[in-house]
């Protein structure tokens, strides 16, 4: 009312202290500030303070109740016409100087602290923002990185709650505590921890307080992590209440750090699809999709491999012949034309099919088995020996045997085959041995059935 006082009259002319005189209440701050500095009673607020504690914990302790009256002491100023001679200065001689410079040091190492502490808070949560954005997408890390946090930042003992699934939050819906609700990191004794996704325990309605139960007093703030309308969860922290706005303002960017968390791991999870589906292109592309063998691609992808592993072996012989050495074989299917045309391409696909199982059958796990045309294949095999030829002949010849004698196919599944047993280290010389297999090749066809048919 006094300030007021002072607007109206310097609106109107009128000059406080000369011709009108204001005296006010509380003695605030401000008092002195006026012009002219305002004439007051001065209440002892710490007094006042320590009277209401006392009469509280009499009011607990007997309930009785009483009246105090709290002296008050006039402020002189020169808003009411006095000399402006401050009376609150009168007692100022008999203080001990020496108490009173010590006090004054107190106050202002207090005030440094006050400042630097401002100055911590005013660089720390851009840093922590940058720490956090560093381990979006990665839930452990993150969260860890939450209350590793709340530990640089001076707060006491803290947890970190987060839903499964983010709660999308609508003005005109009444809250209500999700069922998916989990501990997802906490800050207790000085350590902190954050679970994996899978074990992070469920909090009930009535069960949050449990995990902070401990042996001494705490209380703890909560703050609600939101990004625009989406709840991600909460924080709760013991805290001074001083350091309501700190933390508060804390929160709101943890919202939108969780928002950025959020984005990044359905991100990550869009990027390791497209990585997969590429996986498997890429494989799919070295495959024959009817037999299930290499195609060309996977023939000169894998037998890259191989020419590794010969130079490999090579080096362990001291006799460069006895080393094991790459046979490539060429096979070609007999009369395919001829079941397609007579009995269909489903049947001419059965003898393709047919056709890369003999050659499964006879060869190794390791081997390279690939079809490079309609009818034809091309098989690497690596060994030792001069008996291979031989050795691949007699088990072609009986795996077909076997395999003809299915009564119920009216045609003959056959093929001929080419051999190079020469020196083959990369591509050049694979593509070289393809073709003076192939030329090989037409000597085995010549001694091949005239027809297709089986006789009935």
């Amino acid at each position: 009312m006094s300030f007021a006082g002072y607007k109206v009259c310097k609106k109107r002319g009128i000059k406080v202290g000369k011709d009108i005189m204001l005296t006010g209440f509380d003695d605030c701050a401000m008092a002195k500030e006026m012009n002219p500095p305002l004439t007051t009673l001065l209440q002892d607020v710490i007094k006042m303070a320590e009277y209401s504690v006392d009469t509280l914990i009499d009011v607990i302790d007997t309930g009785a109740t009483k009246n105090i009256r709290v002296p008050v002491k006039m402020v002189h100023r020169q808003s009411c016409g006095c000399d402006g001679i401050d009376n609150t200065l009168e007692d100022i001689k008999s203080l001990d100087i020496e108490e009173k410079l010590k006090e004054a040091q107190q106050n202002i190492s207090a005030m440094k602290i006050a400042k630097v502490d401002e100055l911590r808070k005013s660089w720390f949560i851009p840093f922590l923002m940058r720490e956090l954005d560093g381990h979006a997408g990665h839930d452990r890390e993150f969260c860890q990185k939450v209350v590793e946090g709340m530990k640089l930042s001076n707060a006491g003992d803290s947890y970190l709650y987060l839903f499964d699934t983010p709660l999308v939050c609508h003005d005109e819906s009444e809250w209500s505590l999700p069922n998916d609700l989990k501990l997802a990191a906490y800050y207790r004794n000085g350590e902190y921890f954050a679970y994996e996704t899978y074990e992070r325990p469920s909090v009930e309605k009535d069960s949050m307080m449990s995990f902070m139960a401990c042996e001494e007093r705490k209380s703890y703030l909560v703050f609600l992590l939101f990004s625009g309308p989406v709840q991600y969860g909460l924080l709760a922290c013991d805290v001074s209440f001083d350091d309501f706005g700190f933390y508060y303002m804390l929160s709101l960017q943890l919202g939108i750090a969780l928002g950025h968390h959020e984005g990044r791991k359905r991100e990550l999870a869009y990027q390791n699809k497209i990585m997969r589906d590429m996986e498997e292109l890429v494989l799919a592309s070295e495959f024959d999709p009817l037999t299930g063998v290499y195609n060309r691609r996977g023939l000169f992808k894998h037998a890259e491999k191989l020419f590794e592993k010969v130079a490999r072996d090579a080096e362990t012989y001291e006799d460069k012949d006895a080393a094991p050495k790459l046979h490539l074989i060429f096979a070609d299917i007999d009369h395919l034309k001829q079941i397609n045309d007579t009995f269909g391409h489903a049947e001419g696909d059965y003898a393709i099919n047919s056709c890369a199982d003999v050659l499964r059958s006879i060869l190794r796990g390791g081997d390279i088995i690939a079809r490079i045309g309609g009818d034809e294949f091309v098989c690497l095999v690596l060994v030792g020996g001069e008996q291979f030829e031989k050795y691949f002949g007699i088990r072609r010849a009986n795996a077909l045997e076997q395999l003809n004698k299915d009564k119920s196919k009216p045609y003959y599944v056959e093929f001929s085959y080419g051999m190079y047993s020469d020196e083959i280290h990369n591509k050049e010389e694979l593509e070289n041995a393809i073709n003076k297999a192939d030329a090989s090749l037409y000597e085995s066809k010549s001694k091949r059935r005239d027809s297709v048919l089986k006789e009935n």
